[in-house]
């Protein structure tokens, strides 16, 4: 590389890493822990300062070529360089190796600000949420604790540590809670009733029978019915039912002490939740299960239910504590969307957030709308949550621990008896995160995923005129990049040879009086192709944008040229 595009680059890196230097430093003084967490401290100063690095690029690149071509250089010792005072190469030689250079500065500089920028944007989202979150979790804590509620403040304090997994003081006092729970834990001595140390899942049709007679030899009625029930269930048999007649009919006819009355109705309670989930009302099963394994902690056939219960709601619910774990943490707010239905309906769908985990996506406060093709309401309803299930979002939600379940609200219409609790989801669960975003607020959007988006977002009415014009300045960066950087080349060669010792004291306020530059130039751009999208499509605004760049590059390469002809003439 010739010695004028060497220094030129030196000069350009110089001013990039002190512009790095500087806004880290004012980001730094400027940090509030009121804002962030202090834990994100530097983490969030480094990727603040870079998307402010991101968005000065190009004002900073233009003073470095500025400053770099305006500059002095040695006295040429060569006939075909343009005049006294020049670098040995000739000029042209110099332009086009500058000009290699930009475009591959160009390239850097897309890369970074389609590829960096929109990542560390919604990094610093996700901070400042979380850092809210954490302000939250640990009032909450601290709350808890004072009033005497340790376990609800672990659950807190685990939380915080979820966020901050760095904050040793909350480890430990987390470790202190751990042992002072288990110190004030009552123990637990609520006998098991008596049965088998197997599970009857473990156990064949013959064994529960003989199991069965057993027990009623010994005088307990109510467990002999309840097992030659189960062989029954298993494998229906004549035995089975004359044991199980055989022992109603002793229970009937005797007059039960109190134990076997509580152990009658216990059995009768295990018997009411297998029908239950024979029946496929796996919550009320689910409930009544754990009332008896809470009651009975040692009974093996419960806990075999209460599986199979819990197995079988998740088909088609999910617990509360999934989604009360999740919702705090950052997420997508708001999106309205419209989507298809059958037979010539619409939906209007409402999600206030959707949040995505290794356990599925989840959703709160729904809302949502379909519309006959005729016009007519067919439902309208709310959910406080939802979760992703294939094509349909289940809006069951059922506390883990309580008998508290929680659904969708009717407001006008009816659904169909099957689809009662489930409404279907149409599009891909992607695209409609982004329908989150702000519109005019892109940031933390790539090139690519836009340009999807604009093909897609009419389908879920919205207009793709706002993404397009969003496109077309993301297009804009690159172009300008080049364009301003070779009419920076053409601006300091005219300083050239003219030196102001006193004018390179004001170098630093250069970048910010270019920025203006730029922007007036981008907004200019944006406005003037955002009106042209009014009137043509965007196939054919795209290809007047793309002449325009090309008409603005050659004028400036003429610039340069012209630039070139003067201080030809000049030796």
């Amino acid at each position: 590389m010739d010695s004028l595009p060497r220094r030129v680059l030196l000069l350009i890196l110089l001013f990039h890493v002190l512009a790095y230097g500087a806004l880290f430093a004012y980001d730094a003084a400027s940090f509030s822990p009121k804002e962030i967490d202090p834990a994100f401290r530097w983490e969030w100063t480094a990727e603040k300062a870079l998307v402010q690095l991101i968005g000065a690029i190009i004002p900073i690149q233009c003073t470095g070529v500025l400053v770099g071509y305006s500059l002095p250089a040695r006295r040429a010792r060569r006939r075909d360089s343009i005049s006294r005072g020049t670098e040995l190469a000739p000029f042209y030689r110099v332009i086009t190796s500058s000009l290699r250079t930009f475009l591959v500065l160009a390239l850097l500089f897309t890369a970074l600000s389609e590829g960096a920028r929109p990542r560390v944007n919604a990094r610093l989202d996700e901070l400042a949420a979380q850092s809210s979150l954490a302000r939250e979790l640990t009032l909450d804590y601290r709350t808890a604790n004072s009033a005497g509620r340790l376990s609800d403040a672990k659950r807190y304090l685990d939380l915080y540590r979820e966020i901050v997994p760095s904050d040793q003081k909350a480890r430990d006092e987390s470790n202190e809670l751990t042992v002072e729970i288990a110190r004030s834990a009552p123990s637990r001595t609520s006998p098991a009733p008596s049965g088998p140390e197997r599970s009857f899942e473990s156990q064949s049709a013959s064994e529960l029978l003989s199991r069965a007679r057993g027990l009623l030899a010994q005088g307990d009625a109510a467990s002999a019915d309840w097992y030659a029930e189960l062989s029954q269930a298993i494998e229906p048999s004549a035995a089975a039912r004359s044991l199980a007649a055989e022992a109603m009919a002793r229970l009937s006819s005797l007059a039960p002490s109190a134990e076997e009355r509580d152990r009658r109705l216990y059995y009768e309670r295990k018997s009411l939740g297998r029908s239950l989930l024979e029946d496929g009302d796996a919550i009320e099963a689910y409930y009544l299960f754990l009332g008896l394994k809470a009651a009975h902690p040692g009974d093996n056939d419960v806990a075999v239910y209460l599986r199979k219960s819990t197995s079988q709601l998740l088909r088609y619910a999910f617990f509360r504590d999934e989604i009360d774990r999740l919702l705090p943490f950052p997420g997508v707010r708001d999106v309205v969307f419209a989507g298809r239905g059958p037979e010539g309906s619409r939906d209007i769908d409402y999600f206030g957030k959707i949040v995505r985990s290794r356990q599925g996506v989840y959703f709160a406060d729904i809302e949502t709308i379909r519309i006959s093709a005729q016009g007519q309401v067919l439902y309208h309803l709310e959910a406080p949550f939802g979760k992703l299930q294939g094509r349909f979002i289940d809006m069951r939600c059922i506390a883990r621990d309580e008998d508290v379940t929680y659904g969708p609200t009717l407001i006008e219409g009816a659904l169909p008896p099957d689809d009662a609790y489930r409404i279907p989801l149409d599009g891909d669960i992607g695209t409609i995160e982004r329908l989150g975003v702000r519109q005019a607020d892109f940031s933390e959007e790539g090139l690519v995923a836009l340009w999807r988006l604009a093909g897609t977002v009419e389908n879920y009415g919205y207009l793709k005129q706002p993404l397009q014009v969003e496109i077309l300045g993301r297009l804009l960066g690159p172009f300008a990049f080049l364009i301003l950087s070779i009419f920076s080349i053409g601006v300091g060669w005219s300083l050239r040879g003219r030196p102001r010792v006193l004018a390179y004291l004001f170098v630093p306020a250069f970048p910010f009086v270019l920025s203006l530059a730029v922007e007036l130039y981008e907004f200019a751009t944006r406005q003037f192709f955002g009106f042209l999208l009014t009137s043509i499509d965007f196939q054919s605004t795209l290809v007047v944008f793309a002449a325009a760049q090309f008409a603005l590059l050659f004028i400036a390469l003429f610039y340069v040229a012209g630039k070139s002809a003067v201080a030809a003439g000049a030796r």
